[in-house]
């Protein structure tokens, strides 16, 4: 049986966390994966509209905002949307506060690999 392809919005704006977080997703077990990039929070909403997303992953620090108002804007554009919110460990306040504020969960940075569970992204 053939696996349904899940399309992944990444918004970061560290092209280095963005390739990482690429490679991983491209070998996970739990794929496939189609995998979109965006640095900013508009370019990312510009794709939400376009619909077709079935998960968001979001760094909360970003060019043009930070913290729980960047989860919020995306989180009204996309409520029907998991997001998963991704963070290094000095940011886990801000990541309890967006997982009550709706986010799917959050995930360290440091610790996603290929043989993380992404069981997170249910689409």
């Amino acid at each position: 049986m053939d696996r349904v392809t899940r399309n992944v919005l990444l918004i970061t704006p560290d092209p280095t966390d963005a390739d990482l977080i690429m490679k991983v997703f491209a070998e996970a077990r739990d794929g496939p994966f189609d995998m979109r990039w965006v640095s900013k929070l508009s370019d990312g909403l510009e794709q939400l509209s376009k619909s077709g997303i079935d998960a968001v992953l979001l760094k909360l620090s970003l060019a043009h905002g930070d913290g729980i108002e960047v989860f919020d804007k995306l989180f009204l554009a996309a409520p029907q949307i998991p997001i998963l919110v991704l963070g290094g460990s000095d940011d886990e306040d801000i990541g309890r506060q967006a997982v009550q504020h709706g986010a799917d969960d959050y995930l360290l940075k440091d610790y996603i690999n290929r043989d993380y569970s992404l069981a997170s992204i249910s689409c």
